[in-house]
């Protein structure tokens, strides 16, 4: 993992770094093939893209795309905001959260029901 980053990012900047995580941390627990999914298109569109990109997220992309050659298969798809309500509730509580916290077998109870409306 990368350790915990403090500041202030742009919403490209704080997805990019985000799914740099998620990846890192699915690496870490032998997952062969996942599926990523961003609402943020300029996000999923650049880690599609071959283009080199030396932006600033351009760079994250890039350690994205390093990470992804670990699995036997990764997929990234746009999603519309509306269909990713799991993650902002995630992304919301992250702010109340000290350290590193991971839920393997169980959900958080703060996002059951919306897990449930999810899936209905």
């Amino acid at each position: 993992m990368h350790g915990s980053i403090s500041g202030k990012f742009s919403p490209l900047l704080a997805e990019a770094l985000s799914i740099r995580e998620a990846l890192s941390w699915l690496k870490g627990i032998y997952l062969e093939k996942v599926i990523i999914e961003s609402d943020s298109l300029n996000i999923v569109q650049r880690l599609k893209s071959q283009d080199e990109d030396f932006s600033r997220v351009g760079l994250i992309i890039n350690d994205c795309k390093s990470l992804v050659k670990g699995f036997n298969q990764c997929v990234f798809s746009f999603v519309r905001r509306s269909a990713n309500s799991v993650a902002h509730s995630l992304a919301r509580a992250a702010n109340s959260v000290s350290g590193r916290v991971s839920w393997m077998s169980h959900p958080p109870l703060f996002i059951s029901d919306v897990l449930v409306s999810d899936l209905s």
